[in-house]
C-alpha cells in the first residue's frame, strides 16, 4: 500500500467516525461521508486540498504526520 493509498484510507474512516460522533459539526449527513471523501481524495491527489478539518488533523495523528502543507505533501508523495 502507497502513502497516498494509506493516507486516503485513513482520511475516509477518520472522516466518517467523526460525521457519525457529531453530525452537528459537519454540513453533511453522516450518510454522505463517502462522497465527501471521495471528494476530497480527489483533492489531495490534485495537491487542491484545504487541510483545516477535523478529519486531515485526525489522519495526521493518526499516521505521525506534521499538521502542515509541507508534512502531508511529502507523505502522500514517499
Amino acid at each position: 500500500m502507497t502513502n497516498f493509498e494509506r493516507f486516503a484510507t485513513t482520511y475516509r474512516a477518520e472522516l466518517t467516525r467523526l460525521v457519525a460522533a457529531n453530525p452537528a459539526d459537519f454540513g453533511f449527513a453522516p450518510a454522505n461521508a463517502d462522497t465527501v471523501a471521495d471528494r476530497m481524495i480527489a483533492a489531495f491527489a490534485k495537491g487542491s486540498y484545504n487541510k483545516d478539518g477535523k478529519a486531515v488533523k485526525a489522519t495526521c495523528k493518526k499516521l505521525g504526520i506534521a499538521y502542515t502543507y509541507a508534512g502531508i505533501n511529502a507523505f502522500l508523495k514517499g
